[in-house]
């Protein structure tokens, strides 16, 4: 008896242990996720800066930020401390029951209490230290902490929060004035059977569809289960916002960070290493325009590779069921079709997403030059050679003005094939000026790319692109950059249309500086993450307002 007794009191003991742990483990838990605020002392800074390029002009927007200043300037005067960033937090309180719990860093919590008396009321106290209020008519918790105060909806929410929420903000760049970070594993752990479930509705409401949407009934399956099993091994996401007030740029950053040891982190890792000969091509210092992307992806199977074919090839016959009733005219599409799916095939197989365009601008001339990975170059070649001949032969009226000269030069290993299109009396002077009397179109494919330049100037284009790529060769570089020039964008617009008053006049505003106005965007990888990074020149925001505002009174008082 006495044993039995013993061993009663273990198990009460363990029980008990289990429980404490358990406990502890629930009140570790990490958020679901996190929103990270800036300390209102640089939130103000950043909306100072942003008010002064907007100017003085008055509007719905100038307004507002006037008004959350004043309330900022009001809560740093009382109480609220303007040094410390301000936490927003989505915990789980078990299953799927999520519930956000606001962290307000203080200096004074009677002084921040004394400002917003007025809305609040039915003030109860709670076991733990918790108070119960209502705040606009709305229910509300708090826990009074050492420097801070947590507010949620839920008391479970606020009696379990840390002593200081610092750890639920670390891993956010300090310079953000707004941060949200994703904690994915927990995400699922809370929603992933509901998400799971979702998934699997709309891959069967897609199968249900193979009769009219045969593409998507196949494709769309296939990509969901891809992005499910990248999201199973994805371990955070996070966004950032800034206004960056020395380089006068507005910032945002996306981070995915992949669990380690996956798929999805030896994805990232190997994207590292990707080169190109395009990559010569992203930065013309005469371009107004340009983007380039290089990256690699798995093949896939060969039995999905042939359910998307049959797809494209019954989507295809929808097509030409719909739109074309000449039986001679059908087959020359399905032999075409036949052809570019051939192209497809080979470039699938090479696991390579590679290419780049640039839009050159100058005073008198304006071509786009673009290249791309293709795999098989032969097959691409004879492919728009086909096409073109196809074209000529069903739109013989439409040729008369189109002048196409195959083999028209032959630089290094590539030969150019060469087609003018007459446009008569089509563009005005000044459009001339830039494009030419007639348009210009130089193609040409080897060693695995093709390339295309449409404009003034083509062939000189296409070859200045050549000698590029050959003389830098393979470079590594991020796996996508863009960058547009809206001050030279905008100078093209202005010599298309010179009697535009509104163009004329944002081209007078950007010229005002000697800083160029770009707009940029780059995708890079490192070890276990890949992050995307957008900025944008301060002072396009003043643009904006240019465009919404097409009176010359209003867009006169926009000028510093």
């Amino acid at each position: 008896m006495r044993l039995l007794r013993d061993w009663s009191l273990w198990k009460f003991v363990w029980g008990l242990t289990g429980l404490l742990l358990l406990a502890q483990i629930a009140q570790a838990a990490e958020p679901l996720a996190v929103v990270r605020i800036a300390p209102l002392r640089e939130c103000r800074a950043d909306m100072k800066v942003v008010q002064e390029i907007l100017g003085t002009e008055e509007d719905a927007a100038t307004r507002a930020m006037g008004w959350l200043l004043e309330r900022m300037e009001t809560l740093a005067k009382n109480g609220l401390d303007d040094s410390r960033p301000l936490g927003l937090a989505a915990v789980s309180l078990g299953g799927d029951r999520v519930v956000w719990v606001a962290a307000v860093p203080t200096t004074d919590v009677h002084a921040l209490h004394g400002v917003v008396e007025p809305w609040i009321g039915d003030i109860e106290e709670k076991e733990g230290g918790v108070v119960k209020f209502t705040f606009l008519g709305k229910e509300l918790y708090a826990n009074l902490g050492a420097g801070w105060v947590y507010v949620s909806e839920k008391q479970a929410a606020v009696s379990r929060v840390p002593a200081s929420p610092e750890p639920w903000l670390e891993g956010f760049d300090p310079q953000w004035d707004v941060g949200v970070r994703i904690n994915v594993p927990q995400v699922l752990a809370s929603f992933g059977t509901r998400l799971g479930a979702w998934v699997e509705k709309v891959k069967d409401k897609a199968r249900r569809e193979d009769q009219r949407h045969p593409l998507a009934a196949t494709v769309v399956p296939q990509i969901l289960a891809v992005a499910s099993a990248a999201t199973v091994e994805t371990q955070e996401v996070i966004v950032g916002w800034q206004v960056d007030r020395e380089n006068q740029k507005v910032r945002c950053v996306c981070r995915c960070v992949a669990l380690p040891n996956t798929n999805l982190a030896r994805y990232f890792a190997g994207q590292q290493n990707v080169t190109s000969p395009l990559v010569a091509l992203r930065h013309w210092p005469d371009a107004v325009f340009s983007a380039g992307w290089a990256s690699t992806f798995p093949t896939p199977p060969e039995e999905e590779l042939e359910k998307i074919g049959q797809a494209l090839r019954a989507e295809m016959e929808r097509v030409i069921e719909k739109g074309i009733h000449k039986a001679e005219d059908a087959n020359l599409v399905r032999e075409l079709f036949e052809e570019w799916l051939r192209i497809a095939d080979d470039w699938v197989h090479q696991g390579r997403y590679e290419g780049a365009v640039t839009l050159v601008a100058k005073p008198d001339q304006l071509t786009l030059v673009g290249a791309k990975f293709v795999g098989n170059s032969h097959a691409a070649e004879e492919f728009v050679g086909h096409l073109v001949e196809s074209a000529r032969a069903r739109f013989p009226k439409l040729f008369e003005r189109i002048t196409v000269t195959p083999d028209y030069a032959r630089h290094g290993d590539a030969v150019i094939h060469f087609m003018e299109i007459d446009l008569g009396d089509k563009l005005k002077p000044e459009q001339k000026a830039l494009i030419g009397d007639k348009l210009e179109v130089a193609f040409t494919a080897a060693n695995g790319y093709a390339g295309v330049a449409i404009g003034k100037n083509a062939v000189a284009m296409l070859k200045r692109a050549i000698d590029d790529c050959v003389a830098q060769g393979e470079q590594a570089a991020p796996s996508f950059e863009m960058r547009a020039s809206i001050e030279k964008m905008t100078d093209v617009c202005a010599q298309l249309n010179p009697k535009n008053k509104r163009v004329q006049q944002i081209k007078e505003y950007l010229h005002q500086n000697d800083r160029e106005e770009l707009v940029t965007a780059r995708a890079t990888t490192s070890g276990q993450s890949a992050e995307v990074v957008w900025e944008a020149d301060l002072r396009l925001m003043r643009v904006g307002r240019m465009v919404r505002h097409p009176d010359p009174t209003v867009t006169q008082n926009l000028h510093p």
